[in-house]
């Protein structure tokens, strides 16, 4: 038997050596590999600082903007109101400056919280919605009046009439929409516990 592998010996060297080799680079390519692991967990580590910095620096920028509206719609407002007690603006205008008023206190509540963002975003919605449905009516009532004095078409009282329908059906979806976030989500969830028929 030894005479049978004494050839062999040169072949399983050879054989060993090379397996050994493969598993010397199987073992460098795994380090390889964790090590350019490492590097880009490295790498997305850093972009991600970056982003952060970047995403506080665009909310403190946007808290500036709001505040900054803020005050411009105070000022608008109580110059609104002085115009309106001397008769100077209809009380259209003066609503509107009011709307626009708490839209901007609305709009810095939701750039200083970004916890509840969302709630505070669809609030925005439904502010929005309720005052499209008031400008509707008030459009409408105004073509109805210049319609009987013969000032405005038919088509165009219609036109209003059908605005006031849409504005309608927008506030309903936003007032869903409200509700549905502020509701817990035990609330929204169907029952999952359906009582067993007695037998």
């Amino acid at each position: 038997m030894s005479i049978f592998f004494r050839p062999m010996v040169p072949v399983l060297v050879s054989l060993l050596s090379f397996i050994c080799l493969t598993a010397s680079a199987q073992q460098e390519n795994k380090k390889n590999r964790e090590t350019d692991k490492d590097q880009k967990i490295r790498d997305l580590e850093r972009r991600l600082d970056r982003l952060e910095k970047i995403v506080l620096a665009t909310s403190q920028l946007s808290v500036l903007e709001a505040e900054r509206q803020l005050t411009r719609m105070q000022q608008q407002f109580e110059h609104s109101e002085r115009l309106f007690i001397r008769g100077l603006i209809n009380e259209a205008q003066f609503s509107q400056d009011r709307f626009e008023l708490q839209l901007a206190k609305r709009e810095l509540l939701l750039a200083k919280n970004t916890k509840h963002a969302r709630k505070i975003s669809m609030e925005i919605d439904f502010m929005r919605a309720k005052n499209r449905l008031r400008v509707a009516k008030e459009n409408f009532d105004r073509s109805k009046r210049f319609s009987i004095r013969g000032l405005s078409s038919p088509q165009e009282v219609e036109i209003n009439r059908r605005q006031i329908g849409i504005a309608e059906k927008a506030l309903e979806v936003a007032r869903l929409r409200l509700e549905a976030i502020s509701k817990p989500i035990d609330e929204l969830k169907p029952e999952a516990k359906k009582q067993a028929p007695k037998k």
